[in-house]
């Protein structure tokens, strides 16, 4: 039986960096080298005691790896998700899953993209007793002449061999983000990283980029940033819902993870004759509480002012009464009351020392037969949160 460690090893070394790989290579020397089964494989490892050929090795070992079950899980998924991905029909998308690296390809006229996938582990990593998946996505493109490059990070839970529970998805990288993620590996059922800031043109430049090591666990279905709960106050929360569960009408909430800044985001879609409010809750330090609320409105007809502005303190007062927010709520309804409504733009304003709202205009979805609008509401408690690495950092 190979040792327990030396599986981990060959499961994480894959995309780790030769300088990290060091730290490896002497624990791999000495688990073969006390392995008596494995006295030839120490010897072959002893002659090329070059780190870049085992580097090589191990990777070519590992991709080895991958069960008929794996491959067939992996090209059922990745077929079903491919025109989302590649934004065109099936029949447009070059599929290849018979060897590593199995791959997704498009070569338009004004637009190139290849999506290369890789397993980085197959193991049960919420504890319900099915094994989960973890892939690695990394994409490669051009459109209207420019190069881009983005990447992703996919958690997903089972409910058996081939149907998905649950995806948590974080993006490792992309065109003009806050920062790029690499060294991901796998480790006692948490995915861990390194992440490091990075420069926009339409940014200040960074002169000495910051670096962090972030871990992702399970708790549950749920996945969380170890640091999001050990220094958010959200985190803290011990209820995060956001309307009663005795509101009539058809509920649905579902917790995730914010693919940028790891914080914690719970979803919830409320719906009854004519009305949709989809609400979210998230943040760090400082919460943003949003709703968009959809009303079915077939008329062709514009709305007075009045009109609008009674529609929104209407949905307002629904929320008040329905959901677990009511002073928030109540004391943005009273400040916005003393506000004019426009057409033309959304309204802003500020209640309590740290709280601020905007409200939208009304938008009259016509070929939808529908009127929009959204209500954004948070607390500036944390000034250092300023932008998203601001929050990944954690800053107080």
């Amino acid at each position: 039986m190979l040792s327990c460690n030396y599986s981990i090893l060959i499961k994480n070394v894959k995309d780790r960096s030769l300088s990290e790989v060091k730290y490896d290579y002497h624990l791999l020397y000495d688990l073969f080298y006390k392995n008596k089964l494995y006295n030839k494989m120490k010897h072959n490892l002893l002659k090329h005691l070059g780190l870049i050929f085992l580097f090589q090795s191990i990777f070519f070992v590992m991709q080895a790896q991958n069960t008929e079950q794996e491959k067939r899980f992996l090209r059922t998924y990745i077929e079903e998700q491919a025109p989302e991905l590649m934004g065109t029909d099936k029949g447009n998308i070059r599929m290849q899953f018979d060897e590593v690296p199995y791959y997704i390809h498009i070569d338009a006229t004004d637009h190139i993209r290849t999506i290369s996938f890789k397993i980085l582990a197959h193991e049960d990593i919420n504890d319900d007793g099915v094994d989960d998946y973890v892939l690695v996505y990394d994409v490669e493109g051009m459109q209207e002449g420019q190069q881009y490059v983005q990447g992703l990070l996919s958690m997903i839970l089972m409910k058996d061999e081939m149907e998905v529970e649950k995806r948590h998805n974080i993006i490792t990288e992309q065109p003009c983000s806050w920062y790029k993620i690499d060294h991901v590996r796998y480790l006692d059922k948490r995915i861990k990283a390194t992440v490091t800031q990075s420069t926009c043109p339409n940014r200040p430049p960074v002169e000495k980029p910051e670096k962090t090591e972030i871990t992702f666990a399970f708790d549950g279905n749920r996945c969380y940033e170890e640091t999001y709960r050990s220094k958010c106050k959200m985190a803290q929360m011990t209820n995060k819902e956001i309307f009663k569960s005795e509101v009539a009408g058809n509920l649905v909430r579902q917790s995730g993870i914010h693919a940028e800044t790891y914080m914690d985001v719970e979803n919830e879609i409320y719906t009854e004759d004519g009305l949709e409010i989809k609400a979210t809750l998230q943040g760090c330090d400082n919460l943003y509480l949003n709703f968009f609320i959809d009303i079915t409105y077939p008329s062709q007809e514009r709305l007075l002012d009045i009109e609008s502005k009674n529609i929104i303190l209407e949905k307002m007062t629904f929320l008040i009464n329905n959901t677990r927010y009511k002073t928030i709520l109540s004391k943005v309804k009273d400040d916005y009351e003393k506000q004019a409504y426009s057409s033309h733009a959304s309204r802003k304003g500020a209640f309590d020392p740290t709280w601020k709202y905007i409200i939208s205009q009304i938008t009259h979805k016509k070929e939808e037969q529908k009127l929009s609008f959204y209500i954004v509401i948070y607390n500036e408690e944390n000034l250092n949160e300023v932008n998203m690495w601001d929050m990944l950092m954690r800053r107080k």
